[in-house]
């Protein structure tokens, strides 16, 4: 392990050389401090496709650390590189296999979301294949798609109700044809992220069905367009809209 302090751009370019010659390097970084590393993430490593797994904590609300540290930005600006994998965990187990799959992974650099609430339950054996969504809950009517940790809010808000839960898992690449079966079974579909509407899921979902022409109400529901201020997590799930309860309201609306 190498810690080289404040210093992501360094990070992500030592890890570029390192899978340069062979290895396969797990660079850790605070999500919202990926950015001060984009250009390396792009030039020294997306362009020469190198396996460098991006291990991003701190993804969504931060709590108490504050502005400058909720990892509002990072599925939007990492979305556009091109032959990156952008993904997010639901939980724990979740967590734990999509650092099995990028372990495997040759393709070129890997990106996984986590946050720093590290409640993530029991862990549990799965399986999470490159660019497929998973179902987390059946259900007719309307289908609720979350992607990264809030999933778990959404589970809290869905109890008791008739909607199905999908998580979507994996932002990039996009499981086209799962979605597109969910836009068409479904007469409303719901998408919830914990991270800015630009370049997020609901973004790449809407583009999705206007481009096949479903049929299908959607509505999205992510961070405002605003620098968040302090606050436990809990509190600010409730400033943004995302707890359980207005997710209930919102999602019933």
């Amino acid at each position: 392990m190498f810690d080289v302090g404040i210093a992501e751009q360094h990070a992500v370019t030592m890890s570029a050389g390192m899978a340069a010659n062979g290895l396969k390097p797990f660079c850790h970084l605070y999500s919202t401090f990926a950015q001060r590393g984009y250009d390396q993430i792009i030039h020294d490593v997306a362009l020469q496709k190198l396996p460098v797994v991006f291990c991003l904590d701190r993804a969504g609300l931060a709590g108490e650390d504050g502005p400058t540290h909720h990892g509002a930005f990072d599925p939007g600006f990492l979305n556009t590189i091109p032959g990156i994998v952008v993904a997010a965990s639901l939980d724990g187990s979740a967590l734990a296999a999509l650092m099995e799959e990028a372990a495997g992974y040759s393709g070129g650099p890997f990106a996984i979301r986590y946050p720093k609430d590290g409640s993530f339950g029991k862990l549990e054996k799965k399986e999470l294949p490159l660019g497929k969504l998973q179902k987390v809950k059946n259900g007719s009517a309307k289908a609720v798609i979350s992607f990264g940790a809030i999933g778990l809010e959404v589970q809290k808000a869905l109890e008791g109700s008739e909607y199905a839960h999908f998580d979507l898992v994996y932002l990039k690449p996009l499981d086209e044809a799962g979605l597109i079966a969910i836009l068409e079974e479904y007469n409303e579909v719901i998408i919830v992220e914990e991270n800015s509407k630009a370049g997020g899921a609901g973004e790449s979902i809407v583009s999705l069905a206007g481009r096949i022409g479903v049929d299908c109400r959607i509505k999205c529901k992510c961070l405002p367009d605003a620098f968040i201020e302090h606050g436990s997590r809990q509190q600010l799930l409730e400033v943004t809209g995302l707890d359980a309860s207005s997710l209930k309201e919102f999602i019933d609306r």
